[in-house]
């Protein structure tokens, strides 16, 4: 069997996304591997649906990644306590391509993925995010 000795979760702190992450540790815990967390925050730019707010897109959108970096600063803080050996990042793009950007630049061994109830209509039309990261992932893909 072939080591496992970095693993990437993706967040986007759902309740999906945290059971995951319990799996994502107890690989990275059994395997003593590098744990990355990342969150991805949507990329604003060239949005045009409906948006109605006095602020800014640019505006929007820092406050989007910062409150991500706050929110994963806080997960990682709750949820690995007992295990240092992680990183956390956030970037801003486009989430399934993102998690395949990070997941080669990374040369992770397994990505963990909370999976969405296919019910929604854009998962049956466009393919969630889980779906589209499946078909292009460079190691094994773990979802939960």
């Amino acid at each position: 069997m072939k080591s496992i000795e970095k693993i990437l979760l993706a967040t986007d702190f759902s309740k999906n996304s945290e059971r995951a992450l319990d799996y994502a540790l107890v690989f990275a815990e059994k395997f003593l591997a590098k744990l990355y967390i990342l969150h991805v925050v949507h990329d604003l730019k060239g949005y045009t649906g409906f948006y109605v707010t006095k602020t800014p897109l640019a505006q929007l959108q820092k406050e989007l990644e910062e409150e991500g970096k706050a929110q994963l600063e806080k997960l990682c803080r709750e949820k690995l306590k007992n295990f240092s050996n992680y990183e956390a990042v956030v970037v801003t793009g486009s989430p399934s391509g993102e998690i395949i950007r990070i997941a080669r630049e990374k040369a992770v061994d397994l990505l963990v993925l909370g999976a969405h109830s296919l019910e929604k209509p854009e998962h049956r039309f466009l393919g969630s995010t889980v779906e589209k990261v499946t078909r292009q992932a460079p190691c094994p893909v773990l979802i939960v």
